[in-house]
């Protein structure tokens, strides 16, 4: 049953009979009143006029989304990932804050891609289990060929244990997420690559590196 004011539309939920969950979810969606049937004249009367002394509700607007407030639009990322849903979740992220990373589909195109020269690499985030070549060995190749200022590279897995940690570390990786990727997180380690904290040998926002 709606209602027409000059400034405003009440809505009034009718049931047939009163259930207190029902009605607090009509009051939540915004029904002004609640009216149970069979309902006689003097309850309708009654209603009307419920509505039309009530004051209208402020408008309810969604909480703002979070956004990063830092872009990197010439932070240069590589993504090496074998599963397209997964290269989608990592491009929609790395969008998010200007970044259009680069996708090698395997370990072994991402060798190349750093073997070529044609770019300058801030990060890489890599996959640890690829087909054709994983993630550990692509990164003990790419330590070796760029021995100076290396790109710093962030395994990427669905093994949380401290063993496949460590076999990255030992692969060479400076970092190691876990997925589903935490968008919190990967911003964070981006921020601190691209403002210079951490480096080949500092593996700062690796709390879970066993200590030396």
């Amino acid at each position: 049953l709606a209602l027409a004011h000059p400034s405003v539309q009440h809505w009034v939920y009718m049931c047939p009979r009163h259930n207190p969950r029902h009605s607090g979810l009509a009051l939540e969606r915004g029904f002004t009143a609640i009216l149970e049937l069979p309902a006689g004249p003097l309850s309708i009367q009654n209603k009307l006029l419920e509505c039309l002394s009530s004051k209208p509700k402020p408008e309810a607007h969604p909480p703002p989304k979070k956004t990063p407030n830092t872009l990197y639009p010439e932070f240069k990322t590589l993504v090496a990932e074998d599963n397209p849903v997964n290269q989608i979740v990592v491009k929609a992220a790395l969008k998010k804050i200007g970044i259009i990373p680069d996708i090698a589909n395997n370990g072994k195109e991402a060798v190349e891609l750093i073997g070529n020269g044609e770019k300058q690499y801030s990060l890489i985030l890599m996959d640890c289990e690829m087909p054709i070549m994983d993630g550990f060995t692509a990164t003990r190749i790419i330590k070796g060929l760029i021995l100076n200022k290396a790109p710093y590279i962030c395994g990427l897995s669905a093994h949380a244990n401290q063993e496949s940690k460590d076999k990255g570390f030992d692969a060479g990786m400076d970092h190691y997420l876990t997925k589903p990727l935490n968008r919190d997180e990967l911003y964070r380690l981006i921020e601190s690559v691209n403002s210079g904290l951490l480096n080949d040998n500092d593996s700062a926002l690796n709390t879970n590196q066993n200590p030396q």
